[in-house]
């Protein structure tokens, strides 16, 4: 038997519209899903510039569906504001350089997201027992395929059509580069020759006064070494550090440290260098 509520609720068309609608959205993946962790491929299919719905900060909302494992077909959602360094370290993997204008954020976005950035995805789930919550972090482990942004093509000026002077360009034209001065030409110097000196004064010449020696240049101060890992600095994210892998000195940027402080990655140039021994590395301050 059907209620009266409900049959009132079938006969409003515009009701079952919003009931299709509803039902549509529940089957997407929301913003806060928890998957079970994992390590598998993943291919990126949202990198989207936006504002929060509670905060209203501005941020980057990172999309991943895998390809394999349990939670093949799933997308887990990251949120990134635009003030975090896990954004640029992200970006920096999957392609941009490290240090850009903000007007070219939205640019780079796009050339990341339309290369289909490929890349090996660990969702790790840490616990906070003090305040009985968890959150589940996304991690990039090591990219397959990664964006070829050209940045020559890239003039968010004109694409916006603003003559506008950025910042970046303002501190640009203000630098003046000085010309190196000439060096001022060094006349060799002239002796005269001496004059014949008589009999019985000799004695009472008076002997060339000696040239000062010129004082030795000053030694250059020695650079300060990097200061190593000791009990006073204790290893962070995005510390910058110098270490040997596999016969090679490196230098790079940590971006993730192993739970136990044994191990650590970074990155060196725009590849993530992981197994990292802590107790081996320089810190560079």
């Amino acid at each position: 038997m059907t209620s009266s509520v409900l049959e009132k609720f079938l006969k409003d068309s515009d009701a079952i519209e919003r009931w299709n609608r509803a039902q549509e959205d529940a089957c997407k993946p929301q913003d806060f899903a928890e998957l079970p962790d994992c390590r598998a491929e993943a291919t990126l299919i949202i990198l989207q510039l936006e504002e929060a719905k509670a905060s209203g900060r501005a941020q980057v909302r990172f999309g991943w569906t895998f390809t394999e494992g349990i939670n093949s077909g799933e997308t887990k959602l990251a949120f990134y504001a635009l003030d975090s360094k896990f954004l640029y370290l992200n970006l920096a993997l999957l392609g941009a350089n490290f240090k850009f204008p903000p007007e070219d954020l939205e640019n780079i976005l796009e050339a990341i997201l339309s290369a289909e950035c490929e890349a090996l995805i660990q969702l790790k789930t840490t616990v906070n027992k003090e305040k009985g919550t968890s959150y589940q972090n996304v991690y990039i482990q090591k990219v397959t395929r990664s964006a070829e942004i050209d940045y020559a093509e890239i003039d968010y000026q004109e694409s916006q059509g603003s003559q506008e002077e950025s910042p970046f360009e303002a501190e640009a034209a203000n630098v003046v580069l000085e010309k190196p001065r000439p060096k001022p030409e060094v006349k060799p110097e002239v002796k005269e020759e001496s004059k014949p000196v008589r009999r019985g004064a000799a004695a009472a010449a008076k002997p060339a006064p000696k040239k000062p020696e010129p004082e030795p240049e000053p030694e250059p101060e020695p650079e300060p070494e990097p200061e190593p890992i000791g009990e006073e600095i204790e290893l962070q994210v995005e510390h910058e550090i110098r270490f040997t892998k596999d016969g090679q000195e490196m230098e790079g940027f940590v971006f993730e440290i192993s739970e136990d402080g044994k191990t650590c990655s970074a990155i060196v140039g725009k590849k993530p260098v992981t197994g990292i021994v802590v107790d081996e590395v320089t810190i560079l301050v």
